[in-house]
């Protein structure tokens, strides 16, 4: 919007952006932005490019505002697009799933703050205070942003997943110091399909949204459980086993040996 910027930079800013909206609207570029692969489960995970390309903006445009001056106009017509996200994001509240009221309610604060730093700032030559005014107050939202973000996630608790990989670890490095050639290892106990992952061995089972087709296939002739992302060595053979180079099995419980 501020004329102080070269025309063709805004053009090519507008151009990126519209790019990107696009892409979150418009299937054909979300799949391009996959590398031509049909996302599993995670769609849009350029997403975080998009905010970093929206930061990148906003500090070129504070730049200017610091050197230049602040350009009213341009104050007034970015302060009504804002004014009017903020009221559809309002009137359509419960259509955003990580987002309600308290939290929209601080996102308005911080923005009519920040517009109003920049307007203070602007007729107030106290550059450096204001500057680290901004500092905190975005540093705040940002902040903010995080926890609610993650409190809006169900995780699994600390301890639930550190007992389970200090237990497995044990047992795969007990076989590591005793076995130095290739091998891979079943079990007969999941607590998620990368188990292997958590406690550093070869495993049979794997969770990857950029799992191979001919993987899935490959498990599902076998007759063992497979999909678009997963696979699970749960039926093994003993043919499949030396196919594979399984070597040894990690039990959930001791064995109990009848002599």
């Amino acid at each position: 919007m501020s004329p102080r910027t070269a025309k063709i930079d805004r053009i090519l800013s507008i151009g990126v952006t519209a790019f990107f909206l696009i892409s979150m609207c418009f299937n054909p570029l979300d799949i391009f932005w996959h590398a031509f692969q049909l996302p599993v489960w995670y769609s849009y995970r350029f997403a975080y490019i998009f905010s970093f390309w929206m930061i990148l903006l906003g500090y070129k445009a504070y730049l200017s505002i610091i050197h230049q001056g602040l350009d009213r106009i341009s104050l007034i017509i970015t302060s009504g697009i804002i004014t009017l996200g903020l009221l559809y994001i309002s009137l359509n509240l419960s259509k955003f799933e990580y987002l309600n009221s308290a939290s929209f309610i601080l996102g308005v604060i911080y923005v009519i703050a920040t517009i109003g730093l920049l307007v203070v700032q602007d007729t107030i030559p106290m550059v450096r205070l204001l500057q680290l005014g901004m500092l905190i107050l975005v540093s705040g939202e940002m902040s903010l942003n995080l926890i609610n973000s993650l409190n809006s996630i169900s995780y699994l608790s600390a301890s639930d997943y550190s007992t389970f990989a200090q237990i497995t670890r044990k047992s795969a490095n007990m076989l590591h110091k005793r076995d130095a050639s290739f091998y891979r290892i079943a079990e007969t106990f999941q607590r998620s399909k990368n188990d292997a992952l958590t406690a550093n061995y070869n495993g049979g089972s794997n969770f990857s949204s950029t799992l191979e087709n001919n993987v899935s296939k490959f498990y599902g002739n076998m007759g063992n459980p497979n999909g678009d992302a997963f696979v699970v060595y749960t039926n093994p053979t003993m043919f499949t086993d030396s196919l594979l180079s399984f070597k040894y099995v990690m039990n959930e419980n001791p064995l109990q040996l009848k002599i």
